[in-house]
């Protein structure tokens, strides 16, 4: 075969493909090789060489064309992965740098060690281990930064080179100080060597956290239980235990949501809501053993409040329930104990006030609101001098809080004054509150009114005071009677003994007078004590003052003008006419002093009334006096009146607002209507007059008659008995005087210086003796004693009492006992004979 066509075979059998191998070995190839029997046949093998040019053209030109269509495909297969290796490169970059950053700002200490040194370390691990830079810390031992605590676990994880879970560790860093980290580890491969992945978190916080937690869990003075999500006790503290007697073992297998305890006494919705996440307070309950057998311990018979308080995660996921106990047992007690305290402040009496150490009012309870009149809003903030009524007390103010700011107690009295401007008389007590550092805090006022109080022991010591004063002018008027017994005696009879045209009896004369003048001074000193000479009998005060017209206008001024209204059906009293004259006369001269040189106008007024014990109690009288009807006589004028203060001292001795006074003028009148068993009540204000009311008691039987006074009896001088008189008297003079008188008279006479003497004379000469002159106030025995003494001896002995009292204050005790007579001292020759005629005639 040609060499032209051994080429073309190899191209063909290159370019040909499989499917053309049957056609070539049948055609082609004879032509070529010249087995074919045209081959010599030129132009047939010219033609044929032309078609099979053509042909290998062609194929070889489809086998470039596929042959180009699997490159092109390959370049593009080539190209997809040079991108994807690209993006691959690109990927692993991105991660790497954010590994990286991720390695570099993670808050978590991240290294890696190989053979217990470090390789690397992250910037979060040189701060956890305080190094100034990584370089410290690479290629240092690991366990030069573990505690020698924790170094042997630590080494053990370090040998096994497998993960290992989390790990507490104490940690040291480069200056030597701790801190607590949690560890965890994983082994890894690094630059084809094994190593292991270190993460450490410094946990010191939560640590301290915990360990805070734990102590505050532990010291809190609450019970406290820890609960989890489903009803069961995780963990209890020491005061939980305490509280109900029971250990944490004690109650495994409880469930607090199927406590039927809880659920009968209506607190397990609460709980309920506390398992829900809603916090929630549940109401105080008294526990009881009996009731629930699980919690029997201290907590039996004592008040529990709890508080119960769901733990949530961030995702709102109930972790925990805290339930919190407190024994409010002493707070339940101390509360009823405070609301009892308060109920009995709110309803007290007396007056409480609580202020601070400034003495700002904090509070009043209502009896202060009731008696001042201040509300408890007005007075809240206001300082207690607001309260006081002058000066000198809001000193006395200022001095107590200070001393009760030093810890002491004051008690004392106080005048306040209330809303409307009166002024209360309080006793008080101000004792500090303390607190627990020994600061007073406040001061609580407990006050009790005693203005009423007050002004009864007013009264009362000026009642006692005249009362006092009545008894020393008795007792000074008695025994200035004896003396003027003695001087107008003597007097007398020195007269007697002198002819008409002697010098002397002008001076007796003058004595005489002067000493009558000193015996109606003790008249009115009697009359002041009570102990007045009264001659009682029935009388109608509206006719005594109507008989009185004419005397009372010529006593008055002619710029006074009197009316009256007198009624014409008044009740009799018993009542010496003599002495409410007095009275009369002394109320109207009060009454045109008091107007003066100006117009006005005296009003005589007389009535009945039913007295109470209130009405009589703010009356000046001698003594309580029943309740009842009385009549009753009023002198008013429009005069300049008077003030409180001259009010109570009117019926003094001596007192008188005038340049010079009268004596003893309105302490007389008081006299005679207490010695009346009457009263006396005065009205006036400055400027408005005044109002003297007189109350008598009525007469109980209208026929009453005289006292035991005698009038006197007309006789002539000279003797006229016989027998014996014995003088009993311890005045030396006055016995002296009377036996002058008795025996000018004709008597013959023994004498005694005091009871028991005459008892003893008396019983030596008792068939001599026709008459006994005996005093009443005597050392030893006095006259009371020896009256009774002599009529044991003889029943029908005849008796003369002799006394500076009145008759009726001296003679009460004799009242029916046989008293012969009375002889009031002091007494001249003419009243002894007329009372010696009286009783032996």
């Amino acid at each position: 075969m040609p060499p032209v066509f051994r080429i073309m075979s190899m191209s063909w059998r290159i370019a040909a493909p499989r499917k053309s191998s049957l056609w070539w070995h049948r055609v082609l190839m004879p032509c070529m090789t010249g087995s074919c029997a045209s081959y010599h046949n030129s132009r047939l093998w010219l033609i044929g060489l032309v078609v099979l040019l053509l042909v290998y053209l062609a194929m070889l030109l489809y086998r470039i064309a596929y042959s180009m269509r699997k490159i092109q495909a390959a370049n593009i297969e080539l190209s997809d992965m040079h991108a994807q290796l690209q993006r691959d490169l690109k990927a692993r970059t991105e991660a790497e740098r954010r590994f990286r950053q991720l390695f570099e700002i993670i808050p978590d200490g991240v290294g890696m060690h190989r053979n217990g040194r470090w390789l690397y370390v992250n910037p979060a691990a040189v701060v956890m281990f305080g190094a100034a830079t990584d370089a410290a810390l690479i290629g240092s031992e690991v366990l030069d930064r573990v505690h020698p605590d924790d170094r042997d676990a630590v080494m053990l994880r370090m040998q096994q080179s497998q993960p290992a879970p989390l790990m507490i560790q104490l940690s040291l860093r480069m200056d030597g100080s701790l801190f607590t980290g949690e560890v965890q580890s994983v082994p890894c491969v690094e630059d084809g060597a094994p190593a292991t992945l270190v993460v450490i978190r410094d946990i010191s916080d939560r640590v301290a956290a915990e360990r805070r937690y734990r102590t505050l869990v532990e010291q809190s003075p609450l019970g406290i239980q820890i609960l989890s999500p489903d009803g069961f006790t995780l963990r209890v503290n020491r005061v939980w235990e305490q509280l109900w007697g029971v250990r944490l073992a004690d109650v495994e297998g409880y469930c607090i949501l199927e406590d039927q305890q809880l659920e009968t006494r209506g607190v397990m919705p609460c709980i309920r809501d506390g398992f829900a996440g809603q916090a929630s307070e549940l109401p105080a309950i008294n526990y009881n053993p009996a009731e629930n057998s699980m919690f029997s311990g201290p907590a039996s018979d004592r008040w529990v409040k709890a508080w119960i308080y769901p733990v949530k995660d961030r995702s709102g996921r109930i972790m925990e329930v805290v339930l919190m106990h407190e024994d409010v047992t002493d707070k339940i007690q101390t509360v009823n104990r405070l609301q009892q305290m308060a109920v009995a402040v709110e309803n007290t009496a007396e007056m409480i006030m609580i202020s601070d150490h400034e003495s700002r009012i904090q509070y009043v309870n209502p009896a202060f609101e009731r008696l001042t009149g201040y509300t408890l809003h007005a007075l809240v903030g206001q300082f207690e001098l607001m309260l006081h009524s002058d000066q000198a007390d809001a000193a006395l103010c200022c001095d107590i809080c200070a001393a009760v700011n030093g810890g002491d107690i004051w008690k004392g009295e106080l005048v306040i004054r209330n809303s409307r401007g009166e002024l209360l008389t309080t006793e008080r007590s101000v004792s500090p509150v303390i607190d627990d550092e020994g600061r007073v805090t406040h001061h609580i006022t407990v006050m009790h009114e005693i203005t009423e109080e007050r002004r009864r022991n007013r009264k009362m010591e000026h009642v006692q005071r005249l009362e006092s004063l009545g008894i020393l002018a008795g007792g000074i008027a008695h025994d200035f009677n004896n003396i003027l017994t003695a001087i107008m005696g003597n007097a007398a009879m020195a007269e007697r003994g002198l002819s008409d045209a002697s010098p002397a009896r002008v001076q007796l004369s003058r004595i005489t007078e002067s000493s009558r003048r000193a015996s109606e001074l003790c008249r009115q000193m009697l009359a002041y004590s009570g102990k007045g000479r009264f001659v009682v009998k029935p009388l109608n005060l509206s006719l005594l003052v109507a008989e009185m017209t004419r005397l009372m206008e010529v006593s008055i001024g002619k710029n006074v003008q009197l009316t009256y209204q007198l009624d014409e059906s008044l009740p009799m009293v018993e009542a010496d006419a003599a002495q409410i004259q007095q009275v009369v006369l002394n109320l109207i001269t009060n009454a045109n002093e008091a107007i003066g040189e100006q117009s006005g106008v005296i009003s005589f007024s007389t009535g009945v009334m039913q007295a109470d014990a209130d009405y009589l109690s703010s009356s000046v009288t001698r003594k309580a006096l029943p309740e009842g009807r009385y009549v009753w006589l009023e002198v008013s004028d429009t005069g300049c009146g008077m003030d409180a203060a001259t009010a109570e001292k009117i019926f003094d001795p001596f007192f008188t607002t005038k340049f010079t006074g009268r004596g003893l003028g309105m302490s007389a009148v008081l006299g005679i209507v207490r010695g009346h068993h009457g009263a006396l009540r005065v009205f006036s204000e400055p400027g408005q007059g005044a109002t003297f009311r007189m109350l008598l008691p009525i007469a109980q039987d209208s026929s009453a008659s005289a006292s035991l006074s005698v009038d006197a009896i007309a006789v002539e001088h000279g003797p006229f008995g016989e027998g014996v008189v014995l003088v009993v008297d311890d005045e030396e003079t006055i016995r002296e005087v009377a036996v002058l008188m008795l025996e000018e008279i004709g008597f013959a006479t023994l004498t005694a210086v005091n009871g028991q003497d005459a008892v003893d004379i008396y019983r030596q000469h008792a068939g001599e003796i026709v008459a006994v002159l005996l005093d009443m106030t005597m050392p030893k025995m006095d006259g009371s004693e020896c009256f009774y003494a002599l009529r044991r001896i003889n029943p029908d002995v005849k008796v003369v009492l002799s006394s500076g009292y009145s008759e009726e204050e001296a003679t009460t005790r004799f009242i029916g006992q046989g008293l012969g007579g009375f002889l009031h001292k002091p007494y001249t020759p003419e009243d002894l004979r007329a009372t010696m005629t009286s009783i032996l005639q």
